[in-house]
């Protein structure tokens, strides 16, 4: 069984209605929602109304409809591994996939801060030896010394230069764009038919696939955000 806009709509539906418990999915929710979201990129790139803006809002509400059910769900997570690290017999509902294993390594997390935190204050199983003992003390003056550092061996190559990954793109806009959700949740807009704006490359490539922008050149410098 495939997920939809009105399928995925409703999970999180029932994720904000039950503040503390996962809704129940798939086991194979991931799978299906990666291959939703791939479908409807190919979509997007290939469908024949190169211009027709509505299907980029409508992607962009997919981006984000996936975005805000994924980050209730994180939340929902974190909290029941807090609520496990106080009782031995918590047992988590309806994870999925990669989500327990996730649940165990956060619950590992918390158990091993709360030991910790106990045992720094005089409480615990480590009550015997505080925190402050258990921790590496500084090395001494003598220790600090040792033996003298070795000169680095001189190298006659130049050190190789990183090319910086560039954080955004210039393009300038074909056609009016109004307000609409990036691919990282943030909203962008609206754009007037000629303006040129740096937008982030993810953001950037659903317009140039749409013909709804093209790739500025470095000369052109007037630009927004």
């Amino acid at each position: 069984m495939d997920i939809d806009f009105r399928k995925l709509r409703h999970i999180y539906l029932q994720e904000k209605k039950s503040p503390q418990r996962l809704a129940r999915v798939r086991p194979d929710f991931y799978k299906l929602l990666r291959e939703y979201v791939r479908k409807e990129r190919d979509n997007l790139a290939h469908s024949p109304g190169v211009e027709d803006v509505q299907a980029l809002m409508q992607f962009a509400n997919l981006v984000k409809l996936v975005g805000d059910t994924i980050s209730i769900r994180q939340r929902k997570i974190v909290q029941m591994a807090i609520s496990a690290s106080f009782s031995e017999f918590y047992e988590p509902e309806n994870l999925v996939g990669w989500e327990q294993d996730m649940y165990n390594e956060i619950l590992n997390t918390v158990r091993k801060y709360r030991e910790i935190a106990l045992s720094s204050v005089g409480l615990g199983s480590g009550a015997s030896s505080s925190t402050e003992e258990r921790s590496v003390s500084p090395p001494s003056v003598e220790e600090s010394v040792g033996q003298p550092a070795q000169p680095a061996e001189s190298s006659s190559e130049p050190p190789t230069k990183e090319v910086p990954t560039p954080t955004t793109v210039r393009l300038r806009i074909l056609k009016s764009i109004p307000a609409f959700i990036g691919t990282d949740y943030n909203t962008y807009g609206p754009y007037e038919e000629g303006a040129v704006v740096d937008l982030p490359p993810g953001v950037a490539e659903i317009l140039l696939v749409r013909n709804l922008a093209e790739v500025v050149k470095d000369e052109d410098t007037n630009a927004q955000v």
